[in-house]
């Protein structure tokens, strides 16, 4: 388990801070996740275990709450960032034309989405994320909040 935790899930999940994932591509997250754990634990599938004992016996998280956790905490390095540097987040083409259909889902979509997945306003990111301790506490009871929801 060990080696799969740092080698597996960090190559998993490598710079995943700045992925803007559409629902389809965590479930396949998810997935590989599983199934890697029930291949190491040597569980099959008609044993019928449950995802949530087997996150308890090897003492994992799913996929989707390592993901968030990742990404909350780059999202508070981007909000330190001197203002010049924003544009990460809020930042706009001022040029160009947009394709036809649906739009793209955009990066700031996906992190208001994180934010409300885990019981944090997104207006009040800004003010939040400016203190290390306070972000720290608000982003553990959300992503415990995620997990038990």
């Amino acid at each position: 388990m060990a080696v799969y935790r740092v080698v597996c899930v960090s190559v998993m999940l490598y710079s995943c801070e700045t992925w803007t994932l559409y629902r389809r591509y965590i479930k396949a997250f998810e997935a590989f996740h599983i199934c890697s754990l029930q291949s190491i634990l040597g569980i099959r599938w008609w044993q019928k275990i449950p995802h949530t004992e087997l996150f308890e016996k090897v003492g994992l998280t799913p996929a989707e709450h390592l993901l968030l956790q990742k990404q909350l905490r780059w999202l508070q390095h981007v909000i330190r960032m001197p203002d010049n540097r924003h544009w990460l987040l809020y930042g706009e083409l001022t040029v160009g034309q947009h394709s036809f259909g649906r739009p793209k889902k955009r990066f700031i979509d996906h992190i208001k989405a994180n934010l409300l997945k885990c019981n944090i306003k997104p207006s009040d990111l800004e003010v939040l994320a400016s203190d290390r301790d306070i972000w720290r506490t608000v982003c553990d009871t959300g992503l415990r909040s995620f997990l038990n929801g």
